[in-house]
């Protein structure tokens, strides 16, 4: 499968730093021979209060790329080697933590990733950025927040409505590199041409529900144009943290084709309704015109014919 892939990262609209990372590996892109077809899309999210997130997150997205590079063997997996390659990243963020005195709080990330091969993706995923396959006007969550509102909602102890609302929603259970080892969730999902895959980190679901992620993107023209609008929708709302998002469009020709005649369209109906009006203005004003111009002539005709009282002589 081929992607078309947009994506965009801001700082939001109460934070000093961005701690937000993502990747993106294309076929083409230098050192990567082996990759001819789909590509591995990465978001890594640092942890706000701890010691440089932006730097684990980083760790976080520049790793994954090893597993483009990992040699397979008939009985590795995708899914076993995005997991193994997650793993491999925590253990690196966890020794960084270690060479580091008086810091309470140790640097740590989460990591939601997708690797498109034919026509499967594979996603790992640590922590609460999210992962979202959007198909024939319905959007599907494939991950788990690792959160600690969202262990309450399984356990029914919360409904998903207080759980957004909870001031621990980001209290998470699972994390790259703030312990020595971490489980590494792995999905597998069928793809379908038209299917488009979005990553985003919290900042953004925090803001945007998952109904106006699906409408966003399915009515850009392009994932570049669906990331943009995602991003600007968060910061109209306030933003209140750094916002993500990484939008591929799976095999998009004929819907990007659609969506471009439907623009079109669109566009000739509007100047056609343009046009009209304005015709039709032009002739209200040029019947007003000239109805004020007989009533002018209407009315000197009748001030010239009308005999002169005064000049009336006395019978």
């Amino acid at each position: 499968m081929k992607l078309e892939v947009g994506a965009k990262s801001d700082l939001g609209q109460r934070k000093q730093t961005n701690e937000d990372n993502y990747a993106i590996y294309l076929p083409g892109d230098s050192g990567l021979p082996n990759l001819t077809d789909g590509g591995l899309l990465v978001v890594a999210d640092g942890l706000g209060g701890h010691f440089a997130g932006e730097v684990a997150s980083k760790l976080a997205v520049t790793m994954m790329k090893d597993f483009l590079t990992m040699e397979r063997q008939q009985t590795d997996t995708p899914a076993k080697l995005l997991a193994e390659t997650a793993q491999k990243a925590n253990v690196q963020i966890h020794n960084a933590n270690l060479g580091l005195k008086g810091f309470y709080r140790p640097m740590g990330t989460t990591l939601t990733a997708v690797f498109v091969e034919g026509d499967k993706a594979h996603f790992c995923h640590v922590g609460d950025s999210r992962a979202y396959l959007l198909r024939n006007g319905q959007v599907q969550l494939v991950t788990t927040d690792h959160s600690w509102v969202d262990e309450q909602v399984k356990m029914g102890l919360m409904t998903p409505e207080d759980a957004r609302r909870d001031p621990r929603r980001n209290v998470l259970t699972r994390t790259l590199g703030t312990r020595p080892e971490t489980n590494v969730d792995t999905f597998e999902k069928e793809l379908r041409p038209e299917d488009m895959l979005v990553l985003c980190s919290d900042g953004l679901t925090s803001v945007v529900t998952d109904v106006e992620i699906l409408k966003t993107c399915t009515d850009a023209a392009t994932p570049q144009d669906a990331a943009d609008k995602l991003i600007s929708i968060a910061n109209e709302r306030g933003a209140p943290d750094n916002v993500t998002a990484v939008v591929a469009f799976v095999e998009s020709r004929k819907r990007r084709a659609s969506a471009k005649q439907r623009k079109q369209a669109l566009k000739q109906v509007v100047q056609t309704v343009l046009r009209v009006v304005a015709l039709l203005v032009a002739l209200l004003v040029a019947f007003a015109l000239g109805y004020y111009v007989g009533q002018l002539q209407v009315n000197q005709t009748v001030q010239t014919e009308s005999p002169d009282p005064q000049a009336q002589s006395v019978q």
